[in-house]
């Protein structure tokens, strides 16, 4: 759907599926340390064993609650689908991680690729310090950084020169404020804050959507991960010591992954002609009214 919204199949799923195959190394579910009843399933062919350092896996625990919600699921029609790693969505299975399952310790773009590069490669970073502007020269082509170190008295600014090029990789909220603080923007903006135009570009800083996400809490009869947020010594000791003794136990899960499922949304709420906003009373009348609608199908790098 994003290749069609942008229109550039570049982004179509088998273009992109590689991409995230080359970059994750995925470990089995270990059922030494999970209960086997769970039978977690999922696409080998979407999953690369001996891929990139990002490692991937389920976790070493899962809490019963899952197998219940598993049956829940299955009661309100959504299927069971292998896992939501092979570009199916609609359905429900237990969601993957990044987790380093022999040392059940999450994994991250920081572990996974920014120390291996730093120990490895010539790649330096510059810790504390904030990209400011980017600077062009005559031929309006990026040449330079404008940056701000912190920690010093009185604050130090420098610039960093590029040979090659600069990759604006601030987020959805500074990428575009530094584009604009460095002259490319909508006119009137960069008019009205007095900053000259390097580019005209009206697309930045613009037509932000904001993700509504709704969390539903309902008593249970199982234990869950409650009794770690309420600090149960009596749980959380044993817990501890499996953790610790064989990465194994309720503090070695994912946290909420046991089972994940996604119905096919009433048409009225996937019809965005109009970016309708809907609350979750209405979406919930929708749900219960047209049960047949269901059958429809912050960083800167300069290169040197």
């Amino acid at each position: 759907m994003w290749a069609d919204a942008v229109q550039n199949q570049d982004w179509n799923w088998d273009n992109v599926l590689p991409f995230f195959k080359k970059s994750v190394n995925f470990t089995p579910p270990d059922y030494t340390r999970i209960d086997p009843r769970f039978d977690i399933q999922y696409d080998e062919m979407a999953l690369a064993p001996a891929g990139g350092p990002l490692q991937l896996s389920y976790g070493n625990h899962m809490f019963d609650y899952g197998l219940a919600l598993q049956g829940g699921f299955d009661k309100i029609g959504i299927h069971a689908i292998n896992g939501s790693n092979a570009g199916e969505l609609i359905g429900y299975g237990p969601q993957t991680g990044t987790i380093n399952t022999r040392a059940a310790t999450r994994d991250s773009s920081k572990t996974a690729f920014l120390e291996p590069a730093i120990h490895n490669t010539d790649l330096k970073v510059y810790q504390t310090t904030t990209a400011k502007q980017i600077l062009f020269n005559k031929d309006k082509k990026a040449s330079a950084v404008v940056v701000e170190m912190q920690g010093i008295h009185p604050t130090a600014q420098y610039t960093l020169s590029a040979r090659k090029e600069i990759i604006v990789s601030a987020g959805a909220f500074h990428s575009p404020q530094l584009l604009m603080v460095s002259g490319i923007g909508p006119n009137a903006t960069l008019d009205d804050l007095g900053i000259p135009i390097v580019a005209q570009s009206p697309g930045v800083g613009q037509n932000m959507w904001d993700q509504p996400w709704v969390g539903l809490a309902y008593k249970t009869n199982y234990t869950t991960q409650t009794q770690i947020i309420l600090n149960n010594t009596d749980y959380i000791a044993p817990a501890l010591e499996q953790y610790l003794n064989n990465q194994s136990g309720a503090l070695a899960g994912i946290g909420g992954g046991e089972s994940v499922g996604r119905p096919i949304w009433p048409a009225p709420l996937i019809d965005r002609s109009d970016r309708r906003v809907f609350r979750m009373g209405e979406a919930t009348r929708l749900f219960q009214k047209q049960p047949e609608s269901f059958d429809s199908p912050a960083a800167c790098a300069v290169s040197r």
